[in-house]
């Protein structure tokens, strides 16, 4: 019954969107539904980054960037937070876009080398790497990945986990009840 409210709530929305396309109220309100209540990142992301536009409010480009790293597509938020910093004149929140870009870039890292030590735990019988160099140094990958971010990446050789020490939950977005 919520889900169905919501849905109409949005559905009410898009009306609205479609008779006033240049409000930035409609499209903040619009993406924030998308993502919060429908959970629907992709959609939530494009109104928040139409919002951001609309709204001459850049930030709002920087939730949606976390809502493409969810959908795993940190390519399409990396082009749409380089266009915003071309254009964008403050200089806090340019290094706030600079900063998010080199998130993206590091998350990206993170899923290839994820993806490396799945491959090298299926071709050692179970046994994660106890490195990025040892996943280079046995072909996984060409050779240390070019760090984005200060810190390191962290290999976890037990369960194969690798993370980022300078990168906090791989850009989640939080909400109640997750």
């Amino acid at each position: 019954p919520e889900d169905e409210r919501m849905e109409e709530a949005t559905a009410l929305l898009g009306q609205g969107w479609r008779r006033h396309p240049a409000s930035c109220r409609m499209a903040k309100t619009i993406g924030f539904h998308y993502f919060y209540y429908l959970r629907r990142n992709a959609a939530g992301a494009n109104f928040l980054d139409r919002a951001a536009v609309l709204c001459d409010f850049p930030s709002f480009s920087l939730l949606a960037s976390r809502l493409r790293a969810q959908q795993k597509d940190e390519d399409s938020a990396i082009l749409v937070l380089t266009q915003l910093l071309e254009t964008t004149e403050n200089e806090h929140i340019r290094e706030r876009i600079a900063q998010r870009i080199n998130q993206l870039r590091t998350l990206k890292i993170l899923r290839y080398l994820r993806t490396a030590a799945q491959r090298y735990q299926t071709d050692h019988r179970g046994r994660y790497p106890s490195s990025v160099q040892e996943l280079a140094r046995k072909g996984y990958i060409p050779g240390a990945p070019v760090n984005p971010l200060p810190g390191r990446f962290i290999v976890n050789p037990s369960r194969g986990a690798i993370r980022h020490s300078g990168l906090k939950d791989d850009l989640a977005v939080h909400r109640p009840n997750q």
